[in-house]
């Protein structure tokens, strides 16, 4: 991707960018830490939680974006194209 085709929007204190490599470690944590409290898993272990923190993987197919609140990074979001080996569905 190029960066005349990537995507930001800011409104009030929020905004939603392209997260930078400098970021994946947060957006990992945030992945993680979602999944475990949501119930979906026993452990913080887990090994799907292992994966899902392996960001800068996941973002060498796919586009990772963060939404930050007054600057900090509060939630991400991953938009996997069709024919990505991340595309279970799509």
């Amino acid at each position: 991707m190029t960066d005349a085709q990537t995507f930001s929007f800011s409104t009030g204190d929020l905004s939603i960018e392209l997260a930078a490599p400098e970021h994946y470690q947060r957006v990992g944590e945030l992945t993680a830490e979602s999944y475990f409290a949501a119930g979906h898993f026993d452990s913080p272990d887990n090994q799907y939680l292992q994966f899902v923190r392996k960001v800068a993987e996941r973002a060498a197919q796919t586009e990772i974006y963060v939404v930050r609140r007054a600057g900090e990074i509060i939630g991400s979001m991953t938009l996997i194209r069709a024919g990505s080996e991340y595309a279970d569905i799509a």
